[in-house]
């Protein structure tokens, strides 16, 4: 592969976001429920649901 093909690839990858607590308070709960939700809920539904090392 050339190496300008490789350079051009390099530019326009755009690496997917990470999923973070606040994301998930402000981006979904709070936007789909209406309310905000507190971190230590959001690491016991993590917890249960095997994410934890995630």
């Amino acid at each position: 592969m050339p190496v300008n093909a490789i350079a051009e690839r390099a530019k326009k990858y755009q690496p997917k976001p990470k999923i973070t607590y606040k994301i998930i308070q402000e981006e979904y709960v709070e936007k789909k429920y209406g309310f905000k939700v507190h971190t230590i809920y959001i690491a016991e539904v993590k917890r249960s649901l095997g994410f934890n090392n995630v």
